[in-house]
C-alpha cells in the first residue's frame, strides 16, 4: 500500500520485491534502486506541481476577463434599458 500512495506503479513495486535479497549487497542494491525510484517520483511530482499552478494561473486569468466581460455587457444593458424604455413608451403613444 506505501508504494501506491506513492505513486509508484505495479511494476516499480514489483521490482523492487525482485531486487530485495537477503545479502547485504542485496539490500543496498535495493536501497539504491529505491533512492533512484524516489528522486524520479519526486522530480515527477514537482513537474505536476508546476504544471497545476500554471494551469491555475491560466484559469485565473481567463476567469478575471470573462468576469470583466460580464461586468462590461451588464453595465450596457443597464444602461440600455432605461432608452428601450423611453423607446416603448413613445410608440405607445
Amino acid at each position: 500500500l506505501r508504494g501506491k500512495r506513492m505513486g509508484f506503479s505495479l511494476a516499480e513495486t514489483k521490482e523492487l520485491f525482485d531486487l530485495w535479497d537477503e545479502t547485504l549487497s542485496g539490500n543496498e542494491k535495493q536501497l539504491l534502486k529505491m533512492l533512484t525510484i524516489l528522486e524520479n517520483k519526486r522530480a515527477q511530482l514537482e513537474q505536476q506541481k508546476n504544471d497545476i499552478a500554471q494551469a491555475e494561473m491560466e484559469m485565473d486569468t481567463a476567469e478575471a476577463r470573462c468576469r470583466e466581460a460580464l461586468a462590461e455587457l451588464q453595465k450596457k444593458k443597464k444602461q440600455q434599458a432605461p432608452a428601450n424604455e423611453k423607446a416603448r413608451q413613445t410608440a405607445e403613444h
